[in-house]
């Protein structure tokens, strides 16, 4: 299952690189590889337009919980699902 994300703003917080990305969910679970950080320290997300149930983003892990630096593992989405995911890191 694959996520479409889309830069949309880049900046530096403190000592931390702050990333925010458009998102949209071709399924129920995956992972995304948004390429911008080495290590992602955390991630929050804010709905834009949702159709499921409860949902979760983990930080430096791949769709099965497997550790994979830079990586957002995500489960509980739906086709269509459309949120916007803020990762910081370095």
């Amino acid at each position: 299952m694959a996520f479409t994300t889309t830069l949309k703003r880049q900046t530096v917080l403190g000592n931390q690189r702050v990333c925010i990305y458009d998102v949209t969910a071709d399924g129920a679970e995956g992972e995304m590889h948004p390429g911008h950080l080495n290590n992602i320290e955390s991630v929050a997300m804010g709905i834009a337009s949702m159709d499921s149930g409860p949902h979760s983003l983990r930080a430096n892990q791949d769709s099965s919980g497997v550790a994979s630096m830079g990586c957002v593992g995500a489960s509980g989405f739906a086709n269509g699902d459309h949120f916007y995911m803020i990762c910081y890191g370095n």
